[in-house]
C-alpha cells in the first residue's frame, strides 16, 4: 500500500524557538515523557548552499520544557558547533557533541545535568563528534568521533571508561547506539562494517561484526532500549535488521530488505519488539518511506509513504503507533515535518517549514511530545 503525501492535514507546532538565528539545528532529543527537549545549534556551508553565517560562530545545546521555557543553554564561541544531542530518557542528564576548532583540528563531548543545566563532562576528539547517546538513567554516555568512547557516570560526573580504536586509514564512527540499559552498543564505520560490543562495568568488548553486503557504509544505525534488536542503513537502498543475542553468536542479520530508489539509507528506526522497521530513502528530488513488519524472519512491506523531498530522519514512540519523518532539500526549498499513523497506515499531519530543509524529528517514548529542528534556525515542539 503507498500514501501519498497530500492526504495529509496541516498541523500547527506548539511553540518554536530559534535560539541563534542563521544556524541550524541539525539535532534534537526529547525525554520519554516529553517534557524536556534539546537542540544544538550548527552551521557548516555545504557546497552551493546559502553561506550567509559564518562557520565560527557561538554555538551550543539548548535545553526546553515542554511549554517552551528556556530551562538553560551552554554556549560557546567555535568552528561549526553542535552536530548532536541526546537526553536521557528520564530527563535526568543530556549531552552534545560535534566541531570546537579548525585550528587545530579538535571535536568535543559535553554532558550535563539537564536539571541545572551544570556541566558534568568536557572531552575533545581529533575528528567531529558524529553521534552522542546516553543510556534511559544517563549511567552510560557513548560518543562516535574518530574512535567510540564510553563514559560512565560516577559520584556526578562522567569518567571516560573505555574507548573503542579504529583501525584504518581516515577510518572513524559514523553512527553508534547503546541500549537503554547500557549493556550493548553498536555503531558503524567507514569500512562498512557494523559491530556489536557488549559494556560491562564500564568496559567494552566486541561481540560481533559484519560487513555490509551492498557494499558502502552505515549512515544511520539504533538498537532498542531493551537490547533485543538493532538495525542498520546502508547503500543501494539496502538496510537491515539484527537480533542482538544471535549476532554475538553467529554475525549476520535476521533480515535484509532493499528499497526500490536503490539509493543510500538515511533514516531507520525499528520498535522495541522487533515487529516494525521503517527505513528512508531518496528517490529523486522526492523521497520514499518503507515500513516493514517482520513476520517470522521474514520482512513483509506494510506501507510505503511518499515524502515531497528528500528524508532525513525518523522515529517511533514507544508503543509503535506512530512514525515522525522529516524531510527536505534542497536548499531554498520548503521542508516538511509528517506524523504517520502506523496501525491506521494514514499521515496524521504535515508541517511545512517555507523555506528550508528540515533534518531531525523525534517523538517522545510515552508518544505525547515531539520535537523537530530545521535548517531556518528554529526548533519546534509538536503534540501528536
Amino acid at each position: 500500500m503507498s500514501t501519498n503525501q497530500n492526504t495529509c492535514a496541516s498541523k500547527e507546532y506548539t511553540w518554536a524557538h530559534a535560539p541563534n538565528p542563521g544556524t541550524y539545528i541539525n539535532s534534537v532529543a526529547i525525554s520519554g515523557d516529553g517534557s524536556k527537549a534539546v537542540g544544538g545549534t550548527f552551521y557548516h556551508g555545504y557546497g552551493g548552499r546559502n553561506k550567509s553565517a559564518s562557520e565560527y560562530n557561538d554555538f551550543g545545546i539548548y535545553c526546553y520544557s515542554n511549554l517552551g521555557e528556556l530551562l538553560w543553554s551552554d554556549v560557546f564561541e567555535g568552528w561549526q558547533g553542535v552536530y548532536w544531542v541526546d537526553i536521557s530518557n528520564d530527563g535526568k542528564y543530556a549531552a552534545s557533541g560535534g566541531w570546537y576548532s579548525s585550528n587545530p583540528y579538535s571535536g568535543f563531548i559535553s554532558a550535563f545535568d539537564a536539571d541545572s543545566g551544570k556541566k558534568l563532562l568536557q572531552h575533545s576528539t581529533q575528528t567531529r563528534v558524529n553521534k552522542v547517546q546516553l543510556t534511559s538513567d544517563g549511567s552510560s554516555l557513548i560518543a562516535g568521533a574518530e574512535s567510540l568512547y564510553l563514559f560512565t557516570l560516577k559520584e556526578g560526573k562522567y569518567e571516560l571508561t573505555d574507548t573503542y580504536k579504529l583501525t584504518g586509514k581516515s577510518n572513524e564512527v559514523i553512527s553508534c547506539s547503546i541500549s537503554g540499559d547500557g549493556t550493548w552498543v553498536i555503531f558503524s564505520d567507514y569500512s562498512g562494517c557494523v559491530y556489536l560490543l557488549q559494556n560491562k562495568n564500564g568496559k567494552l568488548t566486541e561481540k560481533g561484526k559484519w560487513l555490509l553486503t551492498c557494499g558502502g557504509f552505515c549512515h544511520t544505525m539504533q538498537i532498542t532500549s531493551n537490547g533485543d534488536w538493532f538495525i542498520a542503513g546502508g547503500s543501494k537502498g539496502c538496510f537491515y535488521l539484527f537480533e542482538t543475542s544471535n549476532f554475538a553468536t553467529d554475525p549476520k542479520p535476521y533480515w535484509s530488505y532493499q528499497i526500490s530508489s536503490k539509493e543510500a539509507l538515511y533514516g531507520v528506526a525499528v520498535s522495541s519488539d522487533g515487529k516494525y522497521a521503517a527505513a528512508l530513502s531518496n528517490d529523486g528530488d522526492a523521497g520514499l518511506a518503507y515500513l516493514i513488519e517482520t513476520v517470522g524472519t521474514t520482512p513483509v512491506l506494510k506501507w510505503k509513504f511518499n515524502t515531497l523531498r528528500n528524508p532525513n530522519s525518523c522515529t517511533f514512540d514507544g508503543a509503535a503507533n506512530y512514525l515522525t519523518i522529516a524531510d527536505g532539500h534542497p536548499d531554498g526549498t520548503p521542508g516538511h515535518f509528517y506524523l504517520l499513523n502506523i496501525k491506521e497506515k494514514k499521515c496524521e499531519w504535515m508541517y511545512t517549514t517555507k523555506t528550508t530543509m528540515s533534518w531531525p524529528m523525534q517523538i517522545s517514548e510515552d508518544g505525547s511530545g515531539i520535537i523537530a529542528g530545521s535548517d531556518n534556525s528554529n526548533i519546534y515542539y509538536f503534540t501528536p
